[in-house]
């Protein structure tokens, strides 16, 4: 995304909106196949305290990439 628009959206979200959307990011990641580990990696670490936990996802993942 472009500096700009991204500056504004980044601007307009309050930092708990931004974990929000970070941890929805991460559970959708954890669910695909092709997920990239480090991309997930930095949605989780964004996400804080929204992170979703580490137990079982979609398709017997976990949220952190290691299947049980």
């Amino acid at each position: 995304m472009p500096e700009l628009p991204r500056d504004v959206v980044l601007s307009t979200q309050t930092p708990s909106s931004r974990q929000l959307r970070h941890a929805a990011l991460a559970r959708e990641l954890a669910g695909r196949d092709d997920a990239d580990p480090a991309r997930l990696a930095r949605h989780l670490r964004a996400a804080g305290p929204m992170a979703p936990p580490a137990g079982p996802a979609r398709r017997g993942r976990s949220v952190l990439g290691q299947g049980h």
